[in-house]
């Protein structure tokens, strides 16, 4: 499976290459974790997004509290972008049915995060949500601010 092949990312090759891709990243998440150093991982995550279960086991490999942002759009803007952008990664994407035909329901913790407007907003709206978790989860083990 050759880097941007799409089309062989249901095979044998593109699972185990995925499994490796996300094994990867938890392994270097895990170790700034551990040594006191916040982590944003950017990557599709769409089982894990999809199943309490394995988005549990990510937090628990990881040994921290963490957050599915999840950046959302309507499908005729993601094909204009990806129209616009004409990368050859896209052409697998734009030749499939729309994503919300395909796309696995979230977690009920996600946050959903507004993909049409620009990227600064975007990362206010998401650093707004999180101090938001923040704060209940700092509300929840204390018992006083009920």
């Amino acid at each position: 499976v050759s880097v941007g092949d799409e089309t062989a990312i249901d095979s044998r090759a593109g699972v185990a290459l995925r499994a490796a891709r996300y094994e990867s990243l938890l392994e270097v998440a895990a170790a700034n974790v551990a040594v006191g150093i916040g982590v944003v991982i950017a990557a599709p995550f769409t089982a894990e997004r999809a199943s309490p279960a394995l988005f549990a086991d990510i937090a628990r490999r990881l040994g921290s509290d963490v957050a599915l942002l999840y950046i959302d759009a309507p499908d005729d803007f993601v094909r204009d972008r990806l129209e616009r952008r004409n990368a050859a990664r896209d052409r697998v994407k734009l030749s499939r049915a729309p994503a919300r035909a395909r796309r696995p329901p979230l977690i009920r913790e996600a946050i959903v995060i507004d993909g049409t407007v620009g990227v600064d907003e975007q990362v206010a709206e998401a650093l707004d949500a999180l101090a938001r978790l923040e704060e209940s989860r700092l509300n929840e083990g204390n018992p006083a601010s009920c």
